[in-house]
């Protein structure tokens, strides 16, 4: 019989396995728990060091991943930031019998640390008492008790979501779709897809023409002087209406009918395709799409893995990264709300100045309306916000900040180094990762949303009328 549910503070259970039979949960691999983190000891390996990758390991990462230049003892800081935004229940040790005491004692600090409760596997006839005592010394004090089994993990709950509408997205099992102009797309659609396929286009294509028209009569009220409409609709795009999209098909009947719906309210949205290579359609949805945050899910480095989260989502350069605080991020990493108002003191009045008009500038595509991060990338941001509070930053202090120098000198040179290092490893050149003496950044500039898909937002003026 399974025993009754752990009390709300994490304790420490020796769970006594002698025979080594195979728990569930843990031994059975189509059956584990996501709320467990089972780390499983290499054979032989007594060191520090093989303890914390035997933790980075269960965590997801690859072995051979670049690690950060620091000691073991910042990397144990790097894995509680990543285990914090599991929110594990607990910390089970597979074979514990084979660790030593100072072993057990960090296991129970890292998993009191991360707020888990800490599940021992002593599968051996060996003497526990040794074990158990150094659990019951291990500062903080947490209840320590012995155990037969594994304790039974608590039901989960089920929260109910209000019930929301939003566009379809079906993936469309079509070939490519013409890429003519806005004037002649359904007619183009018209004349070359099938009947069925046509009216699941014109569909798609009704709906997202509503969905611009509902969006463009609620944001075209009077905005302030540094958020105007330009700046909302690139905002919107980017977290609801196009980025979130991850068939091209749908990315680009939503662009055609984007570009129809704003014609109506004297806003042209260009679209120069040619500009994008042989695959135009491809460049549309997000950059941060699943494949890539699982491979960026691998690293060590957080404020790595964080920087490129954000620089892939907003397509730019970690520039004006400086200007995020730590309170301008959400626990959850899900939202980003930065001010201008934060301007780090290390940049000249004239750059401040000059960048404060909108002008389709990547500052303002970071700082005119809320970030919205898609909820598969915002663990890295989560856990590098983790990281810093453990460093002992406060909500007024840089979110990415120099490391000899944090909040005097500009942290965009080191953050490069990073993002260029996880650019090859993605398997992308990127404009806005090359440097500012790079001939492709001076002539493609440092990048932002728009740009990065060839779009160009203009507002075209109502001519009077004449006799």
């Amino acid at each position: 019989m399974p025993e009754p549910t752990p009390p709300t503070s994490p304790e420490r259970v020796l769970v006594l396995n002698p025979t080594d039979v195979p728990v569930p949960g843990v031994h059975t691999h189509d059956k584990i728990d996501e709320r467990l983190l089972v780390v499983r000891p290499t054979p032989g390996a007594t060191s520090r060091a093989s303890l914390l990758r035997d933790v980075t390991i269960a965590l997801g990462k690859h072995p051979f991943a670049p690690q950060p230049p620091h000691l073991a003892g910042p990397e144990w800081s790097h894995a509680r930031a990543w285990a914090r935004t599991h929110r594990f229940h607990a910390l089970v040790v597979d074979r514990a019998h084979r660790l030593h005491t100072d072993r057990l004692t960090e296991l129970a600090a890292f998993a009191h640390a991360i707020d888990a409760h800490l599940w021992l596997l002593w599968s051996s006839y060996t003497d526990h008492t040794h074990a158990h005592h150094a659990l019951l010394q291990t500062l903080p004090v947490a209840p320590t008790r012995l155990a037969a089994e594994l304790p039974h993990l608590p039901e989960e709950t089920r929260t109910f979501r209000p019930v929301s509408y939003p566009l379809h997205q079906r993936p469309l099992i079509l070939g490519p779709l013409p890429l003519t102009d806005v004037w002649r797309f359904r007619a183009a659609c018209r004349a070359r897809l099938s009947p069925r396929a046509f009216i699941e286009v014109d569909t798609h294509y009704k709906d997202a023409f509503t969905r611009v028209r509902l969006f463009h009569a609620q944001a075209d009220a009077p905005h302030d002087y540094y958020r105007p409409f330009s700046a909302a609709l690139t905002a919107w795009m980017r977290d609801v209406f196009l980025g979130p999209v991850t068939d091209p098909n749908l990315a680009l009947i939503r662009l055609r009918a984007a570009q129809a719906a704003l014609l109506h309210s004297r806003w042209w949205l260009d679209w120069n395709p040619h500009a994008l290579g042989p695959d135009p359609v491809a460049h549309l949805p997000s950059q941060l799409d699943h494949s890539r945050t699982r491979r960026l899910a691998i690293h060590h480095n957080i404020d790595d893995a964080a920087a490129i989260t954000l620089a892939l989502h907003l397509c730019q350069s970690a520039c004006f990264f400086d200007a995020i605080r730590l309170g301008d991020v959400t626990e959850a990493g899900d939202l980003l709300t930065p001010s201008r108002n934060q301007i780090p003191s290390y940049r000249q009045s004239s750059t401040r100045n000059r960048l404060r008009p909108y002008g389709g500038t990547t500052y303002e595509e970071l700082l005119a309306l809320p970030i919205r991060i898609p909820a598969h990338a915002r663990r890295p941001l989560a856990a590098y916000r983790a990281l810093r509070l453990e460093q002992g930053a406060t909500d007024t202090d840089p979110f990415f900040a120099h490391t000899s120098a944090p909040g005097l000198c500009d942290p965009d040179a080191q953050l490069r180094k990073g993002l260029q290092r996880l650019c090859r490893d993605l398997g992308i050149n990127p404009t806005w990762a090359h440097g500012p003496a790079c001939p492709a950044h001076q002539r493609r500039g440092n990048g932002g949303w728009l740009s990065a898909r060839a779009l160009t937002l203009t507002r075209l003026e109502e001519r009077p009328r004449t006799r």
